[in-house]
């Protein structure tokens, strides 16, 4: 499996290389903002979604690989997760909010 180097926050981080991704799947990895570490990969869009709470507020917002973006937070990727908690959508899937919510309060 390849993978990528880079610097996260001044740390020398190894994650797996942009070309390991797969439509669809999802991802275990590190990343300021996602609930329980978790993104979705959208390939149309070269990017991660994950599911993000704010001010009381889930809603899916994007983010970038390392490989893509040397400025911004990143989802730095660990493993592909087979069985996710819940749904992240892409495109025009809906939001589950009570399944994350469940999620979240289980732990």
């Amino acid at each position: 499996m390849k993978t990528f180097e880079f610097d996260y926050a001044g740390v020398k981080t190894v994650c797996l290389a942009k070309s390991e991704m797969q439509d669809g799947h999802y991802y275990h990895g590190d990343c300021r903002n996602a609930i329980l570490d978790l993104a979705r990969w959208d390939v149309a869009n070269e990017e991660f979604v994950y599911i993000r709470q704010k001010f009381g507020s889930l809603f899916t917002e994007p983010i970038k690989h390392p490989e893509d973006e040397g400025h911004y937070d990143v989802f730095s990727v660990q493993y592909e997760v087979k069985e996710p908690p819940f749904i992240i959508p892409l495109g025009y899937e809906k939001l589950d909010r009570d399944a994350v919510r469940k999620v979240m309060k289980n732990g």
